[in-house]
C-alpha cells in the first residue's frame, strides 16, 4: 500500500526499528534460569529465530515517488528522477519534431525541452491550466520537461506491492510502465523516464 505525504514534505525513507522479542507466559519453553548454559544459549537462539520473519518484514524500506495526473488518473515517477518542478510559462513549437513534444520553454536562461505526457501515453492534448506543471527530468546530461496537468503529493511505496502492468495497450507507452501501485487514492501508475524520453531525435 502506497502512503502519501505532502507535496512539500521531504521524500525521505521511512526507517522502521526491529520488534523486540517478548517471552509469554505458558509458551511451553523451560525456565532459563533453571536450565544449564547449553540450554540458556539454546532458548536465546529460539526467541531469536521465533522473531527474525517479523524483523525482516518491518526493515522492507520503501521508495519515494512524485505523484502527479493525468487525464484524471494518477501516476508517479521516482522522487531521484525528478530534479524539479516548475510552473508552466510560454511554450514555443518548434517544427520537425514528434508530435508530443511540445515545445520549448526558458528555464532561467537555459531552453528546456517540454514534451506533452498526456499525448506521449496516447491521451489528447489538453491545454495547460492553472494546475499544469512541468516535472523537469535528465535524458543523458540534458534536462527535459515533462507537461502534466497537476503535482499531487509524495508517496512512499513498498517494492513489494508494486504488481505487474496489463499487457494491452500502446507498446511504446506499455514500455514506459513499471508497475502499479495501490494508493488512497486509488492506483497509481508508475514511469520510467528513460523509457518515456527514448524518442526525442527530431524528425528527418
Amino acid at each position: 500500500m502506497a502512503k502519501a505525504k505532502s507535496e512539500q514534505e521531504s521524500p525521505n525513507k521511512e526507517q522502521v526499528s526491529p520488534s523486540e522479542s517478548s517471552e509469554q507466559e505458558g509458551s511451553g519453553h523451560d525456565n532459563p534460569g533453571d536450565a544449564g548454559t547449553g540450554s540458556l544459549f539454546a532458548y536465546a537462539d529460539e526467541l531469536a529465530g521465533d522473531g527474525a520473519g517479523d524483523e525482516q518484514e518491518q526493515q522492507e524500506e520503501s521508495d519515494s515517488w512524485v505523484s502527479f495526473r493525468l487525464a484524471g488518473a494518477a501516476y508517479g515517477l521516482k522522487v531521484e528522477a525528478v530534479r524539479e518542478v516548475l510552473r508552466v510559462e510560454i511554450i514555443t513549437a518548434v517544427p520537425h519534431t514528434p508530435p508530443h513534444v511540445r515545445g520549448v520553454t526558458n528555464m532561467r536562461g537555459r531552453v528546456l525541452p517540454v514534451v506533452d505526457l498526456r499525448q506521449r501515453l496516447g491521451f489528447d492534448r489538453a491545454p495547460v491550466t492553472e494546475t499544469s506543471r512541468i516535472l523537469v527530468v535528465r535524458q543523458g546530461s540534458e534536462p527535459v520537461g515533462l507537461l502534466v496537468d497537476a503535482v499531487d503529493q509524495i508517496l512512499q511505496v513498498l517494492a513489494s506491492t508494486i504488481q505487474e502492468p496489463p499487457e494491452e495497450g500502446d507498446a511504446k507507452a506499455h514500455r514506459a510502465v513499471t508497475g502499479m501501485a495501490a494508493a488512497d487514492s486509488g492506483v497509481v501508475v508508475l514511469l520510467d523516464p528513460r523509457a518515456l524520453l527514448d524518442d526525442l531525435e527530431p524528425s528527418p
